[in-house]
């Protein structure tokens, strides 16, 4: 079964969490000398992955917005400003636990990490405009120019994700020692697992 798009990339994310801090090898399991904040980090990736696979569900909904049939439309609409609001919430928190924890020891570690944060912060400027547009939507007097409009921004918002998110995968599939890092990570496997039951690997 194929993962969705959070989900993919949620693999390189737990990989850097389990790299962070500096005091374990990347190839050794974790143990108690694991740096502080190391599960925090992962309940962080949790919820991030969780809040933002519902977001981008929602946009890709978006396919199906129908502003004649009112009700039903504004119910998207909400839903879609609210889960944005918690994946933006799940974001910030995600980028504060990155930017506080210690240096990747890893090859170009720290390049990786703030390529990593930089497509996140980018994630929530995306997202926070999306707000602003559908809070300026009124549903009950706008044309189908201004309706079509809206859906137009929303799709492109849709593809700017997938494109952000997808162009972070070739961090993971290059790098041998974040890869090395996920496997021997029991604690991020097991978060992993118990977010995303698939029959292919990491």
């Amino acid at each position: 079964m194929k993962r969705p798009l959070v989900a993919r990339v949620f693999t390189l994310i737990v990989a850097l969490a389990a790299c962070g801090g500096g005091g374990a090898s990347s190839s050794s399991p974790p143990s108690a000398s694991a740096p502080a904040g190391f599960d925090q980090a992962c309940l962080d990736l949790s919820a991030w992955s969780i809040a933002a696979q519902n977001a981008y569900t929602d946009l890709q909904d978006i396919s199906q917005f129908d502003a004649n049939d009112k009700q039903g439309a504004q119910a998207k609409l909400t839903q879609l400003k609210n889960d944005l609001a918690t994946a933006d919430d799940a974001t910030a928190k995600l980028i504060q636990g990155l930017q506080s924890g210690g240096p990747l020891d890893i090859a170009s570690g720290e390049d990786i990490k703030q390529s990593l944060v930089d497509a996140l912060n980018l994630l929530r400027q995306a997202a926070a405009s999306a707000r602003t547009k559908i809070d300026a939507y009124d549903l009950q007097t706008a044309t189908p120019d201004q309706s079509a409009k809206l859906k137009t921004d929303l799709d492109a918002l849709r593809t700017s994700v997938t494109e952000s998110l997808t162009g972070l995968a070739p961090l993971l599939s290059t790098n041998s020692e974040l890869r090395t890092a996920l496997q021997n990570s029991a604690a991020c496997r097991q978060v992993g697992a118990s977010l995303f039951s698939s029959s292919d690997g990491w």
